[in-house]
Formats: C-alpha cells, structure tokens, sequence
C-alpha cells in the first residue's frame, strides 16, 4: 500500500510540516559540499574567461572623420569621400541618445556609414557625445529644435540634392521629429530598430503609419521603408 507522502499536503501547518520533513531528508554536509564544488567550477570559468579577454588583441577604433560641426557636446561627424566628380547624396544618420555613436563604426571593415560612403552617399553622423553643462537641462524639444535641426540644416548646404534622414533606435524618434519639421526640405525618412508599440493593434499603427505619411507628403518626401532589413537599400 502506498503511503500518503507529506509533499501532498496543502494546508500552511501541514507545509510546515512538508518542509521539515524535506530538511530532514537531505545531508548538510553533502549539499555544502555540492555548493563548494559549483561555486569552484564559476569562478574558474569566470577567471579563464578573463584571461582570453586580457590577452585578446585589442583592435583601436578607426580613425576620425572631419568633423562639421560641433555645438555643445554634439559633434556632425563627415564620413563622405572626396572623389573628384562623385556626386554624394548627403544622409544625416542620428543614433541614439543613449548609446554610443560608433555603433553604426565599429571598425573600418565592419561599418555601416563607411559601407553607406563607398555607395555614392555621404553619411552625415551625429555624435551625441558626453553630455556638457550646457546639456544639462536639456528635454527632447531642446537636442530637436538645438544641435539636430543646425545639423540637418548643414546637410542641406552641402548639396544640390535634398537630405535623408536615417534614424538608429531612439534616434528613429529623433529622425522623425526632424523629418516631420522639415518635410518639404528631406528626401526620404529610414528607421532602423525604432521603438514601436506592438501592443496597440493594427488599427493604431495603421492609423499612425497614415498619419505620417500625410505629414511628410510633399513633392520631395518621402517615407521609403520602415523595415530594418531593406532599409539602407532605400535610401
């Protein structure tokens, strides 16, 4: 006959009684033991895992571009060529506020604007850099309507052709805002990882997706793509 085992209890003394009975069951030695041995097996992976990064070659950040301008702590970086004869549509990339810049430049070989440059596009990047004192009680309103919208106006001075606004992660909220300001001034709008509220229902977005498009509808703007995969293609 099987006998009724504590683990099937349910009332709070007879739970009591189930973990008593458990803490019965197992050996103090054993499972101190167990711990030690698992807490020895971490910390050597933790300590090999730091050796093969200390010994890593460490590979240094390609060098500069021009910088364009800068106001404050954000600097418009020029990552355009200067072939003779090649004409260059000028893109204005804007990363976000959080992250470093060099996400879209991690080395010379693995980069998204010097890809973008050898395509006959100039990438016009926004470094956000270290917040200074004159950042300090700065809102969203102010880095829009401050450094964002003297970078895109530069943009437009460097050629005959109207700018693209490319947005990376919050930075596709910023590019918004500054495509939406400047609708009759950009050639197009990309959005690359932007935040975007899947929980609000197709009605919501298509209702938004129109509502930007009306917004930005002018001879010259465009909104090319809002997928991540195609978007660069677009430009």
């Amino acid at each position: 006959m099987n006998k009724t085992s504590p683990l099937n209890t349910t009332s709070g003394s007879e739970k009591e009684n189930e973990l008593r009975y458990l803490a019965h069951k197992f050996d103090d030695a054993a499972i101190h033991q167990a711990l030690l041995d698992e807490l020895n097996v971490r910390i050597s992976q933790f300590i090999r895992g730091i050796k093969a990064y200390k010994k890593h070659p460490r590979r240094h950040r390609p060098p500069e571009p021009r910088v364009l301008k800068q106001i404050g702590a954000a600097r418009l970086l020029d990552y355009g060529t200067k072939e003779e004869g090649q004409a260059q549509h000028p893109v204005l990339l804007i990363p976000s506020l959080i992250n470093w810049a060099y996400v879209l430049d991690l080395t010379e070989d693995r980069s998204l604007v010097r890809h973008m440059a050898t395509q006959g596009l100039r990438p016009l990047m926004v470094d956000w850099g270290h917040p200074s004192e004159a950042e300090q009680n700065f809102n969203l309103e102010s880095y829009i309507t401050g450094p964002l919208q003297a970078f895109f106006d530069i943009a437009c001075q460097l050629s005959d052709t109207k700018p693209s606004v490319l947005g990376y992660c919050m930075g596709g909220l910023l590019a918004l805002a500054i495509a939406n300001n400047n609708s009759n001034k950009s050639a197009s709008l990309s959005l690359l990882a932007t935040p975007w509220d899947f929980h609000s229902g197709i009605g919501a977005h298509l209702l938004y997706l129109t509502t930007l498009r009306l917004s930005l509808a002018q001879p010259s703007s465009q909104v090319h793509n809002f997928s991540c995969v195609n978007t660069v293609s677009h430009l």
